[in-house]
């Protein structure tokens, strides 16, 4: 046609690798530079020197695999295989993020209501944790006018413990209480235990 012109479109070839998950390294940084890695391992403790990984390569693996669409503890395994090697990143293996997620937990508490059986996971250290991390970072700031929120959310699931929920599915309803967006308690509740009961005993 008379008149009309027509970009050009040049095509390079590049030898750097690329992975689709180039945009954690912005997050790593982050990371890093708040020094959150090494307060992770400051508040929760160390493994021990034998161990090649802290709590805080752990933790942070399962947190930057959710950040790139993971969705369960096995794709830390195929994060590792896009990312290839970066200095400052101490990814596990899935494996590893879950032994340390054991070193971590805390016995359920069992309440028995009749013929109902409630199951609660209360863990004190890790949201102490959570609540000075807010502070730390920001998200949270003490001397301000704060509204805590408090509800349950159903994670429907078909694990052996799971429960009815009185949506009639089954899976865990756990506690969470949030200033904001930021979470700073969870208390674990079996699916069939609703957000009211002993909620005063929790809060």
């Amino acid at each position: 046609m008379i008149g009309q012109t027509f970009n050009v479109m040049k095509v390079q070839q590049s030898l750097q690798l690329i992975n689709p998950f180039g945009g954690i390294q912005f997050v790593l940084k982050q990371i890093k530079d708040a020094g959150i890695d090494k307060y992770i391992n400051e508040q929760l403790g160390s493994r021990g020197e034998a161990k090649t990984y802290s709590i805080a390569d752990g933790l942070l693996s399962i947190h930057y695999s959710h950040l790139c669409g993971g969705s369960c503890i096995e794709d830390i395994n195929t994060l590792g295989e896009h990312i290839g090697f970066h200095p400052d990143l101490s990814l596990t293996s899935a494996d590893t993020a879950l032994r340390i997620m054991t070193e971590l937990k805390t016995e359920d508490t069992i309440v028995q209501n009749g013929e109902v059986t409630h199951q609660f996971n209360n863990h004190n250290k890790l949201n102490g944790f959570l609540q000075k991390l807010a502070v730390k970072t920001g998200s949270v700031i003490p001397t301000a006018k704060n509204t805590l929120d408090f509800d349950n959310v159903i994670l429907e699931n078909e694990k052996s413990d799971a429960a009815t929920t009185y949506k009639m599915t089954t899976g865990y309803q756990p506690g969470l209480a949030a200033i904001g967006r930021q979470i700073v308690f969870i208390e674990g509740r079996g699916g069939n235990t609703p957000a009211a009961y002993k909620m005063d005993e929790t809060l």
